[in-house]
C-alpha cells in the first residue's frame, strides 16, 4: 500500500526537487485551494531543520575536533594551513561582495519585527559583547534555546577534552555523530516535500515575481564562486609557484570540478582527486592522507553559502550589519564549513550560527535554510565543484613549490 509513496525518495535528489518545484507552479495555477494550504509542508520541513540543527552542529565539530590531525610533514601542514585560510579568506570575499551589492530582500512569512529590534540598536562593539557573553551560556540550555554561538564554544572545549579519552570513548561519540549525519540524510530526502510546500506558499502570499529574487540570489552566487575559482585561487597559484596559474587551474576544474559538479559530494569525488593527484606527479604518501582530509576542511565555496545567505537574511530584516560583526561572522563561516563536512546540505544547516550574530532568532534563519535547499538545484551543484577542485588545485601548487611533484624518492617524513 506504501509503494507509490516509496517512488517520492528515490533517484536524483536535484531530479525531485525540480519535479517539487514544477507540481508546485502546476498547482498554483490549476489548484490554488491545494496550493495554499501545502504551505504546511514547507513548514513542518522547516520544523525539523530547526529542531535537528542545534545538536548537529554541537556533535559534528566535536567529532571534527577528535579526527582532527595536523600531520607531521612539513608540506602537509602546508596544504592544511592553505585550506584553511583559503576557506577564511572566501568566506571574507563573499562577504565584501555582498555588503557592496545591492541588497537583496527575501520574503519571509510569520516574522515578528519586535524580535529583532534589539538587533538594530545595538553598535557593532555591543553586539561582539553580547556575542561573547552567550558564547559560555549552559550548554543544555544552549541546545534548547539554539544558542549556535554557546554550542560553537562547548563543542570546542569537548573536542579537545575527548581528544584525551580512551579509543573506544572516541569510536563512540564517532558513531552518535555517525547516526546524528544519518537522521539528517533521513530529513534531507524529504526536501522535495519541503521545497513543494515553501515555493508554495512563496506563490500563494508573494505571486510568481519572487522567482525573480530567488534569481537574483543565485546570480549573486555563482559571481562570488566565480571569484573564488578565477581570480582567488590563482592569485595563490601564483604566490606558491611564480608561474601562470591558470593552465594548472583549468586542469583541476575540468578532471576534478566537473565530476563534481555531478554528484554533488566532496567526499564521492575523493577517488577522481587521488587519480588526478596521481597525474599530477603527487606522492601517494601525500595525496592519501591530504585529499580526504580537503574533502573535510577545504571548503570554501560552502564558507562563501553561509556567509553570504546569513548576510542576505540579515539585511532582508533591515538589521545594520557593522564590519566588525561581519568579520567575526566570516570567521565564524569557516568554522562552520570545516565542522559541516560530509553532511547533505551541510553548510545550508550552519546558516543559523552566523546569522546569530547579527540578532537574528534561529526560527527566521531556519526559513533561510529551506530557501537554500530551493535555490541549491544549481548552487549545490557548483559549490561541490569549487569545493574540490580547489582541493586538488591547492595540493599541487603546494607539492610543486616544494619540489616534490615527480620526485619518486620523496618520502613523508
Amino acid at each position: 500500500m506504501l509503494k507509490p509513496f516509496s517512488y517520492l525518495f528515490r533517484g536524483s535528489l536535484i531530479l525531485r526537487i525540480l519535479v517539487a518545484i514544477i507540481l508546485a507552479l502546476v498547482c498554483y495555477y490549476l489548484i490554488p485551494t491545494l496550493s495554499s494550504k501545502a504551505a504546511i509542508l514547507g513548514q513542518l520541513f522547516i520544523t525539523l531543520l530547526r529542531s535537528i540543527a542545534p545538536f548537529l552542529v554541537f556533535i559534528l565539530l566535536i567529532a571534527a575536533i577528535i579526527r582532527a590531525d595536523s600531520g607531521t610533514n612539513k608540506i602537509i601542514r602546508a596544504i592544511v594551513i592553505v585550506y584553511i585560510t583559503a576557506t577564511l579568506i572566501s568566506a571574507c570575499i563573499s562577504a565584501a561582495v555582498t555588503l557592496f551589492a545591492p541588497a537583496i530582500q527575501i520574503n519571509l512569512t510569520g516574522v515578528d519585527g519586535s524580535s529583532i529590534q534589539l538587533a538594530k540598536e545595538q553598535s557593532a562593539l555591543e553586539v561582539v559583547e553580547t556575542q561573547f557573553l552567550r558564547m559560555f551560556e549552559n550548554p543544555v540550555k544552549a541546545l534548547v534555546d539554539s544558542n549556535f554561538m554557546a554550542l560553537l564554544t562547548w563543542s570546542v572545549f569537548f573536542g579537545i577534552a575527548f581528544r584525551f579519552c580512551k579509543q573506544n570513548v572516541k569510536d563512540i561519540l564517532f558513531e552518535i555523530a555517525d547516526a546524528t549525519g544519518r537522521v539528517v540524510g533521513w530529513i534531507v530526502q524529504l526536501v522535495p516535500i519541503g521545497v513543494f510546500g515553501i515555493f508554495s506558499d512563496v506563490l500563494t502570499n508573494h505571486g510568481i515575481g519572487e522567482l525573480a529574487r530567488y534569481g537574483e540570489l543565485i546570480l549573486l552566487l555563482l559571481v562570488i564562486y566565480s571569484i573564488i575559482a578565477l581570480v582567488f585561487y590563482p592569485l595563490v597559484g601564483f604566490y606558491f609557484t611564480r608561474k601562470n596559474p591558470y593552465p594548472t587551474l583549468f586542469k583541476c576544474l575540468v578532471v576534478s570540478g566537473v565530476p563534481a559538479f555531478f554528484s554533488r559530494s566532496s567526499a564521492a569525488n575523493i577517488p577522481v582527486n587521488l587519480k588526478a593527484a596521481d597525474n599530477f606527479g603527487i606522492p601517494r604518501s601525500v595525496s592519501a592522507f591530504i585529499i580526504p582530509l580537503g574533502a573535510n576542511i577545504s571548503l570554501t565555496a560552502a564558507a562563501a553559502t553561509i556567509t553570504v545567505l546569513s548576510i542576505t537574511l540579515a539585511r532582508t530584516l533591515g538589521i545594520e550589519i557593522h564590519y566588525l560583526t561581519a568579520l567575526l561572522a566570516c570567521v565564524v563561516a569557516a568554522l562552520c564549513a570545516i565542522g559541516c563536512s560530509g553532511v547533505p546540505g551541510g553548510s545550508l544547516l550552519m546558516i543559523p550560527i552566523a546569522a546569530s550574530l547579527f540578532g537574528v532568532p534561529p526560527e527566521i534563519s531556519a526559513q533561510m535554510i529551506g530557501i537554500g535547499f530551493l535555490i541549491g538545484v544549481v548552487q549545490d551543484s557548483v559549490e561541490t565543484a569549487v569545493n574540490s577542485s580547489g582541493d586538488i588545485y591547492f595540493t599541487k601548487v603546494v607539492c610543486d613549490h616544494y619540489g616534490v611533484s615527480d620526485d619518486p624518492n620523496f618520502e613523508n617524513d
